[in-house]
Order: C-alpha cells, then structure tokens, then sequence
C-alpha cells in the first residue's frame, strides 16, 4: 500500500510552490538555471516550465511566459527542424555603421591617453630620423 501510493506521489505533477505563483519569471529561471537543469536544453527546460505554469495559472500567466503556439512555430533557417516562439526583429540597417579599432593606450603626465585608429588603416608611428641624408628622387 505504501508503496502505490509512493508510485502514485512520483507520477504526479508536483504542484508549484506558493512563491512561483507570485513570481513566475524568477521560478522559470530557477527551474531553468544551467545548475538545476542539468543536460536538458534550454528551450526544452522553459518549454516545460512554462507549460506548468500555464496549467496552475491558466489567465493569470504573464503572456511573455504563455508557451509558443502551433501558429507560433515557422521551418528553423538551417537545418530542418521548427522553431516555435516570437520570431526576432531583423537589424535595423539605418543605425551606425560599426567599425573595428585598433587603440593603442599609454601613461601621459596627466594620466592615460588612447590613440584609436580603423583596422587596416596604415599607421604612423613614432619619430622618423634620416640619416645619411633623404630620398633624393
């Protein structure tokens, strides 16, 4: 007898505690840290998590956590598979042009100083002696 009903107990859903009902997103990422989920993955673990609340929540669900429906789901980029959730925003091409640097940073007598230039630009440093007199062309 005692140990149906301990099968029992197992095969049950456990029900959330008192603290997930008031804070889901912090019991999602609880559930859902790399220390408690062990080799799930991420999208399976929130996947889960979010089903759960969805069942002890029902309305009162925040809809950024409301599990991705069907409609929700599109074909992966690469790969095959399907991806379910809102799709990301595309990069808004009317925002800075980024460019790599390369700073060079020193001691001056009031502190530092950084010298940046674009990768790839020719440099000129440091002082230039002739000797034996110049470049006569």
């Amino acid at each position: 007898m005692l140990i149906l009903a301990l099968a029992l107990l197992i095969q049950t859903p456990a029900a959330l505690p008192e603290w997930a009902r008031e804070n889901p997103f912090g019991y999602e990422r609880a559930q859902c840290s790399p220390m408690i989920r062990g080799d799930e993955p991420l999208e399976a673990c929130q996947a889960r998590v979010r089903s759960l609340l969805l069942a002890e929540l029902g309305d009162d669900l925040p809809p950024a956590l409301r599990p991705a429906a069907v409609e929700d789901c599109r074909p992966a980029d690469a790969g095959g598979g399907v991806v379910c959730g809102p799709q990301r925003r595309a990069a808004r091409s009317d925002g800075p042009v980024l460019v790599e640097q390369d700073c060079s940073n020193r001691v001056t007598s009031e502190g530092f100083s950084s010298d940046c230039r674009p990768v790839g630009q020719s440099e000129e440093r440091g002082v230039s002696i002739t000797l034996f007199g110049g470049d006569d062309d």
